[in-house]
Parts: structure tokens; C-alpha cells; sequence
């Protein structure tokens, strides 16, 4: 008897369910995709017990026929595609995802559509619909999932905590909300609104909502096309990158996707200017399908590009143009009381809700039955402090509810803190040569006045920003000034230093630096740029052999190799503090205007600031 089998069809099912339901987050992902593609303007999510006990999605789609129900619950059923999977323009296959949830919880469905006059609710075990029956309501559907993997004890046992499972519902929900600006989301964790997004197609609108300011008011727009890419969306300021609280979404074709090799892509472009990584980034990109293959996970979370050096090239350069030409200022003024934002991710035992630019439109009269509303359960003073009024989690029977009633109009009266960051563009530089020069402060900043804001320059900064391109640029060309040494300096090296210097004897003097072998362990420099004299020579020497020995010659890219080593020789290159004359700060601000990337040093500390009058008013108590 042969050893290869036939599996049976409960055990290909239970396999199928775990490809696609691992937990309560992939339910929410695969449950909120298909009311993506249903059509669906407003989309409510509400979880218990990190989706243990109950996921619930309301959306006001097309709905599905009753005589659909039962197809739309068996494996390779779908609506969605028919032959041809090379270029799916939709978001998932229904029957695929309902099949396997419908597999591992007890499912409840009510829907309803525009073609016929009264809805379905039917109840689902295993796949099948053990019940059914007519039931009023508007058109759309409403799907609740309840005791997950109650019938795989050994997965359930190896779910999370609560709060944890609710972080990656935020997670996963806060994505596909950001994915479709269009629609209206509002996740509701164990009747604690997280989040909720006005629909209004704004992205910046979506980011501040779900993120809040902390991240949103750092953004800076960038929009770029190079057929066959098309890209849209946000990047951070070089001076608001924070690893920590940077988010990377990547929106492909409509799709919530991770790509490695698209970060990798954004921070080179950061590193490459700025010496950081760990920008966040909002973007929407756009392939033909044909040159993108989605399908190489069961939950579509990653994708293969056709062409994949192409595209990070292209997304490169995009970035790096639009960063050459724009700024987000940072400014804190305390007449606004700066108050500390809770990161929903980090803290879903607090109520918390990111305010939107708008209050979002609820679907309505999307009442599914007649039972009432039952009230959610009080939250702690605390909590009802910190936020509006929020809307009650409609019920099962009573979705429609969550469009109207007190909670809703609280939230319309709501204060409304969408950011509005200030981006400049280098013209900035021009501009300010037309203001008024008012001073330095501590040696270091330019003081610029106009009107009710003052404008500061770091004049040492500035000057290591046009130092090193104009370094660069006569590298580049081979047309380095050199100034030869009256007293030639020796520079002591370990043996590693001074083989790698004897290694780049041709390199050293393309930089402008003449160097030659002194003892076993040491060199003499004879001559240096123009553009470093007067500074510690040996000091920059021995810093572009550190740099040779991070960026071997056998580096792939010996662009930016040199750039490392230009930046390690300038740093620090620049007279400490001094005032300068009011001739000086505008012969700068031009300067800066004919730089490449003039908002930063070369570092990536910031060259330009501002402080506004409100400041100086509160803190001498003109205003309250």
C-alpha cells in the first residue's frame, strides 16, 4: 500500500483556515477588504476581548442576494475573479476569507441588496448556513464573528493577551483606514473608540486622525510621476524624524503591503542627505497590475515587483527631488497648551480618539432590526475627560444607531486639531534677504524679523551645508584648490589606519590632501583643500580613514561612499561661534538658496527655524 494519501476535506479546510485566519486581526483584515470591494463609504469595526469574543464589521455596500449566501460561505467561491489571476484589481476573493473564518467561530450574517426589498440573517457553522431568515434593513452587510478558534483549543491557546491582540487589530485596521481615504472607518475596541476617519478622501486628514499630531504635523507632501510609477502621499521632514514614532505605510494599487525594499529605498535617500534613517512615510503607489504579483502570501500583505531595481530607483529619486525643495518647520508655542498625545497602539486601556479635520458621516438609517440599542458600559471619569463624547457600538440587531444621538453631536462639536505644518521652499532664503536682520544671539543664529515671526538662521550650520557641497562639487569635477602646507604635519596611525591611508593615496589627493608614508605607523600630509585650511588636518585625515574602513573601495555604490567621506571631512570644519554682519547673513541666505539641499546640514540638523510673536506674548503675559 502506497504511503501518499488523499487528505480529507476537514483537514484541507482547518489547513485553508490557517493560511488565511491566524488571529483576530487577519478576520478584521479579510471581513473589512470585502466591504472595500462591496462599495462600502462607512465602515464600523467593534471588538471584545481583542477579538475573541466578538468582531463585528458594519459597512453600507451593495449587500450580497440571498441566493448568494450559501456560495459565498464555500472554499473558491468568489465574486471577484473568474480566470485570469495575473491582474486582480480587487482586494481579496469573499468566499476564500469567509469560507476559512466561518471555519474556525460561529458566524452571524445579515445583509441585504438594492435588488431585493428585505434582507438575510443567517447563521454559519462550518460553512454551512444552519439557519436562515427574512429580516428589514437598509442596504448593506453586517457580519459578527464570535468565539474564535473555539473549536481549536491548541490555536486558541496560543493568542495573546487582550491588549496585545488589540494592538494588532489597531494596527492592521489603522492601515487599510489610511489605504482608502475615501471611506469612513471607526474601529471600536471593548466600546472604547480608537479612531475614526471623516471619508473625505483628505490624507492628511486620514494620518492625523489615526496617528494624531505627533506624527501628522512633520509630514510633508510629495507626489511624483515616472511611467509606469506613480507615487502619492507623504514623507517626513528631515527635522521631524523620530524612529520611534515614524510610521511606514505603503499603499500599493489600493493595497496595505510591507516592502523591506521600499523602506531600505527611503532610508538610503535619508542617509544619503541627512546621515538618518528612520523616516516615516505615507505612500500611495501605483503599478500596472501586470508588473505586480500579490499573490505570493495567502493574506497579500507582500508583493513582488516584475521589475524591482526599477522601482526602487524611481521611488529614489522622487524622494530625493522633492526633499531638495521642501521643509516642515517646527515650532512650539505655549499659548496652544502642548498636550502629551497617547499612542493608541501603546495605550488601549485609555479611551482615546485622534481628532479628525471632520466628523465623519455615518451611513444613514442603517438599521438592521428592531431591538433597541443597549447601552455601552460607562467609561471612567478619567476617560471622559480626555475625549468627546463618543458613539455608542451599535448592536447586531441595531447598526443604524450608531448614526445619530448625542454621542454623535458631541463629536461634531468637537474642537477640530488637524495640523497644519508650515512647508517653505527654498525661495524661503530669497525672502528672508528682504527682511530685517536683527541681531545674532549666543554666536550662532541669525535673527531675521518679519511681521509677527522671527525667523532664525543657524548661521554654523549654513555655513557646514554650503562648505561641504561646494567640497563635493569640486570633487566631483577633479578641480579641488589645494593649499600646500608651510609646515608639513605628521599624524600617527594604528596599523589597520595606515594601511587603508596607503591603500588610497589617489583618493586622498582627489580630495586635496597630499599624504605620504612617514614611519611604519605613520604618514606626513604636505598639502590640503582650500577649503579646510586652517583647521586640524590630521583630525580629518584620520576621519576619512575611519570612513574608508566602513566603505571599503570594493563598495558598491562609490557615490555615496564619497559623500560619507566629504561629510566625515567637513564636519566640524566650520569656525566655532561668531556674530555676523547683517552683508554676511544675506550673502548666507543666497548661498543657501544655490545649495541642493539647503534646510539641513549635512548631518541633518535643521539651518532655518521660527518663533512666533504669541510666544514672546505668553511668556510676558500679554496673552493667557
Amino acid at each position: 500500500m502506497g504511503v501518499i494519501r488523499l487528505l480529507p476535506k476537514e483537514t484541507i479546510d482547518k489547513i485553508a483556515a490557517g493560511e488565511v485566519v491566524v488571529n483576530a486581526s487577519s478576520v478584521i483584515k479579510e471581513l473589512a477588504e470585502n466591504s472595500i470591494d462591496a462599495g462600502a463609504k462607512h465602515i464600523y469595526i467593534l471588538t471584545k476581548a481583542g477579538g475573541k469574543k466578538l468582531i463585528r464589521v458594519i459597512d453600507d455596500g451593495c449587500g450580497m442576494l440571498r441566493e448568494d449566501l450559501p456560495l459565498a460561505f464555500t472554499r473558491n467561491a468568489t465574486s471577484k475573479i473568474y480566470d485570469d489571476i495575473s491582474a486582480i484589481s480587487s482586494l481579496g476573493f469573499r468566499g476564500e476569507a469567509l469560507s476559512s473564518i466561518s471555519y474556525v467561530s460561529n458566524v452571524t450574517v445579515v445583509t441585504r441588496s438594492e435588488k431585493e426589498e428585505l434582507g438575510t440573517r443567517a447563521e454559519v457553522v462550518s460553512n454551512e448556513i444552519v439557519s436562515t431568515e427574512d429580516i428589514a434593513c437598509t442596504v448593506g452587510t453586517t457580519i459578527e464573528v464570535t468565539d474564535l478558534f473555539y473549536n481549536f483549543p491548541a490555536r486558541l491557546k496560543h493568542l495573546g493577551t487582550d491588549q496585545s491582540e488589540n494592538r494588532a487589530i489597531v494596527d492592521i485596521t489603522s492601515r487599510i483606514a489610511l489605504s482608502h481615504p475615501e471611506i469612513s472607518f471607526t474601529l471600536a475596541c471593548d466600546d472604547r473608540n480608537i479612531f475614526s476617519t471623516s471619508g473625505n478622501s483628505n490624507m492628511l486628514s486620514a494620518i492625523n486622525s489615526i496617528f494624531g499630531r505627533r506624527f501628522s504635523e512633520g509630514l510633508i507632501p510629495v507626489e511624483f510621476e515616472n511611467k509606469p510609477l506613480k507615487v502619492k502621499g507623504f514623507i517626513s521632514s528631515p527635522n521631524f524624524i523620530d524612529p520611534k514614532s515614524a510610521e511606514r505605510i505603503l499603499i500599493l494599487n489600493g493595497r496595505y503591503i510591507r516592502s523591506d525594499v521600499i523602506t531600505k529605498a527611503v532610508d538610503s535617500v535619508y542617509m544619503d542627505y541627512y546621515s538618518k534613517t528612520g523616516a516615516g512615510y505615507v505612500l500611495f503607489v501605483e503599478l500596472p497590475y501586470q508588473m505586480v504579483d500579490i499573490n505570493i502570501h495567502p493574506a497579500k500583505t507582500t508583493a513582488r515587483f516584475l521589475n524591482e531595481s526599477l522601482v526602487i530607483m524611481l521611488i529614489r529619486q522622487g524622494i530625493r527631488d522633492r526633499l531638495k525643495d521642501a521643509f516642515a518647520l517646527k515650532e512650539r508655542v505655549p499659548s496652544v497648551k502642548d498636550e502629551e498625545e497617547k499612542d493608541p497602539f501603546e495605550k488601549l486601556e485609555e479611551a482615546y480618539v485622534p481628532q479628525a479635520e471632520q466628523t465623519p458621516e455615518r451611513p444613514a438609517e442603517h438599521s438592521l432590526g428592531e431591538r433597541p440599542l443597549q447601552q455601552s458600559a460607562a467609561r471612567p471619569a478619567a476617560a471622559e475627560r480626555a475625549v468627546p463624547k463618543v458613539v455608542s457600538a451599535p448592536s447586531m440587531l441595531d447598526p443604524g444607531s450608531f448614526t445619530s444621538g448625542e454621542g454623535a453631536s458631541a463629536q461634531q462639536d468637537a474642537p477640530l486639531r488637524a495640523p497644519k505644518p508650515e512647508t517653505l521652499s527654498k525661495d524661503i532664503f530669497l525672502k528672508l534677504k528682504n527682511m530685517r536682520h536683527i541681531g545674532n544671539a549666543f554666536g550662532l543664529y541669525a535673527l531675521i524679523e518679519d511681521a509677527d515671526t522671527l525667523y532664525i538662521i543657524d548661521t554654523h550650520a549654513a555655513h557646514e551645508r554650503v562648505l561641504f557641497e561646494r567640497y563635493r562639487d569640486s570633487f566631483l569635477s577633479g578641480n579641488v584648490g589645494v593649499q600646500e602646507l608651510l609646515v608639513p604635519v605628521t599624524c600617527e596611525l594604528s596599523r589597520k589606519q595606515f594601511s587603508a591611508a596607503m591603500d588610497n593615496v589617489s583618493l586622498f589627493e582627489s580630495l586635496g590632501f597630499t599624504i605620504e608614508e612617514f614611519s611604519d605607523s605613520g604618514i606626513i600630509i604636505r598639502s590640503v583643500p582650500v577649503f579646510l585650511s586652517g583647521t586640524d588636518c590630521a583630525e580629518r585625515v584620520r576621519g576619512i580613514i575611519d570612513e574608508l574602513l566602513e566603505y571599503p573601495l570594493s563598495a558598491t555604490d562609490i557615490a555615496r561612499r564619497n559623500d560619507v567621506i566629504i561629510k566625515r571631512a567637513c564636519h566640524n570644519a566650520v569656525r566655532g561661534a561668531q556674530n555676523i554682519s547683517s552683508g554676511e547673513v544675506e550673502e548666507l541666505l543666497q548661498q543657501l538658496y544655490e545649495c541642493e539641499m539647503p534646510f539641513t546640514c549635512p548631518h541633518g540638523r535643521p539651518v532655518i527655524g521660527k518663533i512666533s510673536e504669541k510666544y514672546f506674548m505668553k511668556v510676558f503675559e500679554r496673552i493667557q
